[in-house]
């Protein structure tokens, strides 16, 4: 993908970004306009609905940030953050092509504390943070060739097995207070010193918030939040 030129903002981009703010109904098709043609196509199969997005950032805000996206494409999640709260967004995703697409859009808007971050796991400061949010991002690596993004990046199943595992034990070592926030699943297991808060999202299907409530290990015990293949 070549380095995409900021998007220049119209008159219904910015009232797009005035509803979001507001509060107010904001369409995908409405909000996908900022990114190119070839990411609007794909924006239903591999990125988190505006609805959605607003919800998860809220969620993951309340705790006070700095919020990070694990695998976060072009970083809807990140923009929508930044637009509706007051806390830090970043977004680590191992595409540049995507990076460079998100952060165009972050320049365009003029979001000073939201950024996207080209890497992997091997690449996230763990103890920055205090909510992550996981829009299923290991799925992939399951996916027949067909149905992944593209084949730019080495995707296996020993690679999901690899990563889920790494994740889960990096938020069974994070600090009591930790927000985790998925949608259609992590892959993983959520440690045991998180408690599950269907209250907070109650009525978005597939969207599910964690809070870490006790010190140390689980020591391998906990609940596995499920992918969902083929969505």
């Amino acid at each position: 993908m070549d380095t995409p030129s900021r998007p220049a903002l119209d008159d219904d981009h910015r009232r797009m970004l005035d509803d979001l703010r507001a509060g107010l109904p904001v369409k995908d098709s409405a909000f996908d306009r900022l990114f190119p043609e070839p990411i609007r196509r794909v924006s239903s199969r591999f990125w988190t609905p505006v609805v959605v997005a607003r919800k998860a950032a809220r969620l993951l805000a309340a705790g006070g940030g700095p919020v990070i996206d694990v695998g976060a494409g072009v970083g809807k999640l990140v923009v929508i953050g930044g637009l509706t709260t007051d806390v830090a967004f970043d977004g680590v995703e191992q595409r540049g092509g995507l990076v460079d697409v998100g952060n165009a859009v972050i320049d365009a808007i003029g979001l000073s504390r939201v950024r996207m971050l080209q890497g992997t796991l091997d690449d996230v400061d763990w103890d920055r943070y205090r909510a992550f949010y996981f829009c299923n991002p290991f799925e992939e690596n399951l996916f027949p060739e067909a149905r992944r993004f593209d084949d730019s990046v080495p995707l296996t199943e020993a690679r999901f097995v690899e990563e889920t595992a790494r994740v889960e034990a990096a938020l069974d070592a994070a600090p009591v207070g930790t927000r985790v926030v998925t949608f259609h699943g992590l892959g993983a297991r959520v440690p045991a010193t998180y408690r599950l808060c269907p209250e907070e999202t109650r009525g978005t299907a597939f969207l599910n918030l964690w809070i870490k409530e006790q010190e140390g290990s689980s020591g391998g015990e906990g609940v596995f939040d499920g992918y969902i293949v083929g969505r």
